[in-house]
């Protein structure tokens, strides 16, 4: 006899990949990261959210994200847009 016990009818929760709103943004939307003074650089959370946005945006090639350095009440950090990819890019 197994340790396991077997159950039915248990609902599949919903899968999230990513700590960053990608799914509930509309074209226009954005949101600010906060860059901490010290630990992870600018560089490497930019870079985590471009990762980040290739995964999910494979399903919807006609969007893109573009980041900026920001500032938001005195707090130093990157802004991040979803657009829609231009012709040609």
């Amino acid at each position: 006899m197994s340790e396991y016990v077997i159950e039915k009818e248990v609902e599949i929760p919903t899968r999230t990949r990513t700590k960053y709103p990608w799914m509930e943004m509309n074209v226009g939307d954005s949101f600010f990261v906060p860059v901490p003074d010290s630990g992870r650089s600018a560089a490497s959370i930019r870079a985590s959210l471009y990762a980040s946005g290739r995964g999910i945006f494979k399903k919807w090639p006609e969007y893109r994200i573009v980041v900026r350095k920001s500032n938001k009440l005195g707090v130093n950090g990157l802004r991040v847009w979803l657009t829609e990819k231009e012709e040609g890019s």
